[in-house]
């Protein structure tokens, strides 16, 4: 029995040395994480075109040229699809660094997140492709010019206009943890409704017009 009591108190402390070593470990990928986000939201929002990328010089961006190459190259490969990137990044570290459960990859996050992330990427470029320099600089990226080809090629630019949005809005409203099948029920009993009065509204509107219509007929007959 004594045998078998030293082993339960030795699980024991080797088990809170395990959660210990691994909340630790949490908190310090969070800090890393909570800390990257914040660099890199400054980089993204003091972004100019001008600066060099993995070059030490004199740049504009707030964070130096670290700021400069972390900017550009984020942007370069994501586009604005880097803003979501960050903001994931950021809550998923600010998650971590609070002690709480990070959400399995089956979870409506990770695959909403990307969904948002390819929407925001793609959708600029196909809105350039359909009205050229309506937008200005649409911000051309690896990601979102590579989906974009491979949309429009196979769809056209209509179909990637489609697909684009569908990815960008069922990704917020993942995120949000709405069920696309409700929302999508909520906008088509909107629609109904919305058409119901519009439909009432053009009744009541040809009433009035016949009821004028009438009376100048019988002013203009006598």
């Amino acid at each position: 029995w004594g045998i078998m009591a030293k082993s339960k108190s030795a699980n024991r402390r080797k088990g809170k040395g395990d959660s210990f070593a691994a909340r630790v470990t949490n908190e310090a990928v969070g800090l890393v994480l909570v800390g990257f986000g914040l660099l890199a939201a400054i980089a993204l929002t003091t972004y100019s075109p001008a600066d060099e990328i993995f070059v030490l010089t004199d740049v504009h961006n707030r964070i130096g040229p670290v700021g400069a190459t972390l900017a550009g190259s984020l942007l370069g490969l994501l586009g604005y699809g880097a803003i979501v990137f960050v903001a994931m990044a950021t809550w998923v570290g600010g998650t971590m660094l609070l002690g709480r459960e990070i959400r399995d990859a089956r979870s409506r996050f990770w695959p909403s997140g990307v969904l948002l992330l390819a929407g925001v990427a793609t959708l600029p470029l196909v809105l350039d492709h359909l009205e050229p320099g309506r937008l200005g600089d649409p911000l051309d990226s690896r990601l979102g010019g590579f989906l974009v080809r491979g949309e429009e090629m196979l769809l056209g630019e209509w179909g990637a206009l489609l697909i684009s949005s569908a990815g960008l809005v069922i990704g917020v409203l993942g995120l949000l943890g709405i069920p696309t099948g409700r929302a999508l029920v909520a906008m088509s009993e909107g629609s109904a409704i919305t058409g119901r009065y519009a439909a009432d509204g053009l009744v009541a509107v040809a009433a009035v017009s016949r009821g004028v219509l009438e009376s100048l007929a019988k002013t203009v007959g006598s």
